[in-house]
């Protein structure tokens, strides 16, 4: 594999407000864009005998995982592997730089998903990390029969096993998964107030969190499941809060004019992201202490900065607005991919949030009339449709399990 940091330069003509690692020149801004040249080893799949649909399901999770090139060549193959399906079991053998094999028992209660927690054995073995097949997303549909309707859905990280969550004639929307992969805190938008809910998957059944008067959205819930950011206007203005999952009482984290949102937390449970408009009414990213103190800016692209999600690593994954679209960006604390935009296709790209792999991330693309969700790999800015269809918004990763 060669990996090699590099800088590309995306020309765009158009003044701008400018933060952070961009240079100006004359009414062109040059932007650093992330990413590096990574080459990903080539996988040649030499076949899993027995049960057809088993081996299409792990198939089809190696050439979707993103950490594999696939190759028809077994000459050129830095990986083959070869495996047997039944009923009861899946087994994957390895050859190449580094040779195994991995045995996955097959529930039939879950099947598919012990399907992809063995795929996931593949990739932590050769690549030290926890897997991403094993993993849900959630997001919002519209309705196609209320315009005023949404709707919570989730599906397996192959877009198969679709599943609606929620069934009401309003808005459900902003939904996160909790730490254990088990639930979801999402805002259910009503006539006169809006409330904080949580949903079980299984068995379906749901909670609420949060019930006041006037604006309440954005829900997270830290990593360790003890505390719940999120926005509230209680006191006649627009500011972040936390409070404990299961208790009542409610920590004001700013108090100013400015307008807050989109919280979400570091993997340590020790800070908070979110966006302010409190320099310059235009929407920027800051970080806080989860338990109170000053705010601070980050460095970001771009006229605005929101919607940010922060990896286990510490990387924060926003959209910005550049020459009147919205485009990614990260801010990278990968030694070996560089902070900057990592989407250079034409349309809104919105609402990222980082997969567990801590390398790809999911978000809406808008085109103006409906949205679309889209994968995107941060280490080769590589984009794949993710599931068409639907209207789709708000997209969550949730962590395997």
């Amino acid at each position: 594999m060669l990996i090699k940091s590099f800088f590309k330069v995306m020309v765009l003509m158009t003044a701008m407000v400018v933060v952070g690692n961009v240079e100006v020149f004359g009414i062109a801004e040059v932007v650093v864009t992330a990413g590096r040249e990574y080459k990903n080893p080539l996988l040649f799949i030499k076949g899993i005998s027995g049960d057809a649909e088993i081996a299409k399901i792990a198939a089809n999770d190696l050439k979707l995982c993103g950490w594999f090139d696939i190759t028809t060549d077994s000459a050129k193959a830095d990986y083959t592997i070869s495996g047997t399906a039944s009923a009861g079991s899946l087994q994957l053998t390895v050859t190449g730089m580094k040779s195994f094999i991995i045995t996955q028992p097959l529930p039939a209660a879950d099947r598919d998903h012990y399907i992809h927690k063995g795929v996931d054995m593949v990739l932590n073995k050769l690549f030290n990390i926890k897997g991403i097949c094993a993993s849900r997303i959630a997001f919002s549909v519209k309705s196609s029969s209320n315009s005023r309707a949404k709707n919570i859905y989730i599906a397996d990280f192959d877009g198969r096993n679709i599943k609606q969550i929620t069934k009401h004639t309003n808005l459900c929307v902003e939904p996160e998964w909790t730490p254990d992969a088990k639930s979801l805190v999402y805002t259910m938008y009503g006539n006169s107030n809006t409330d904080i809910i949580q949903t079980y998957i299984d068995p379906l059944r749901s909670r609420m969190l949060v019930r006041m008067p006037g604006l309440n959205c954005g829900a997270a819930i830290s990593p360790n499941g003890q505390t719940l950011a999120m926005i509230s206007s209680r006191d006649k203005q627009v500011e972040l809060y936390v409070k404990p999952v299961n208790g009542s009482s409610m920590t004001r984290l700013t108090n100013d004019r400015a307008v807050e949102a989109s919280p979400c937390w570091f993997h340590d449970s020790s800070k908070i992201c979110f966006v302010s408009d409190k320099q310059g009414r235009r929407p920027g990213i800051y970080v806080i202490s989860a338990g109170g103190g000053s705010a601070v800016r980050q460095p970001t692209l771009g006229e605005e900065a929101v919607s940010p999600h922060v990896s286990s690593n510490g990387s924060i994954v926003y959209s910005c607005k550049m020459g009147g679209h919205y485009t990614l960006a990260i801010i990278s604390k990968d030694e070996k991919v560089k902070s900057g935009v990592i989407v250079s296709q034409a349309g809104d790209w919105e609402s990222p949030c980082w997969a567990p792999d801590n390398r790809h991330v999911i978000c809406a693309k808008n085109n103006g009339n409906s949205s679309t969700l889209y994968i995107v790999d941060t280490w080769t800015m590589k984009v794949r449709q993710y599931m068409g269809g639907y209207d789709m918004t708000y997209p969550s990763w949730s962590n395997v399990f």
